[in-house]
């Protein structure tokens, strides 16, 4: 049995390079990934870290310092705080607070609402498929009006 306990981890263990997971990490940057995505990445890359796990201060620092210039970051190297799972705490409720803020933009000037315009009732006129837009005149009219030249 115990000879087989190596050969059934290789087959059923998802392969890991323990130094790339590592190093893959300690690079992590936020780029263009949201808020939500950049913790879960970094919780991907955290728990495949099983052996000699990085110390939590670290954790905290990695994940602080590859998200991106703003409030977010500001407001946590600010706060420092203790764990990685507080630090995803407040990265979420600050995203979230700056997001509903852009949103809710009180400083913005309204425009005013388009108007009904008044019409013109003299100035309607019948569009005639062959000749384009012609005043309205009874059709009898137009009779008399071309044989009377």
């Amino acid at each position: 049995m115990s000879a087989m306990k190596p050969d059934l981890r290789l087959t059923f263990e998802p392969p890991q390079d323990k130094r790339a997971q590592r190093s893959a990490f300690l690079s992590l940057k936020q780029g263009r990934m949201s808020m939500l995505e950049y913790i879960q990445r970094a919780r991907h890359f955290i728990s495949c870290i099983t052996t000699h796990p990085v110390d939590m201060a670290t954790q905290v620092r990695v994940f602080t310092s590859g998200m991106n210039a703003g409030y977010q970051r500001f407001y946590l190297t600010r706060k420092t705080p203790s764990t990685l799972e507080e630090a995803f705490a407040v990265a979420l409720r600050e995203d979230y607070s700056a997001t509903a803020s852009q949103a809710f933009d009180v400083s913005r000037v309204r425009a005013p609402e388009p108007e009904p315009e008044p019409m013109e009732i003299d100035a309607i006129q019948q569009f005639d498929g062959r000749r384009g837009a012609t005043p309205f005149t009874p059709r009898h009219a137009l009779h008399r009006a071309v044989h009377a030249r």
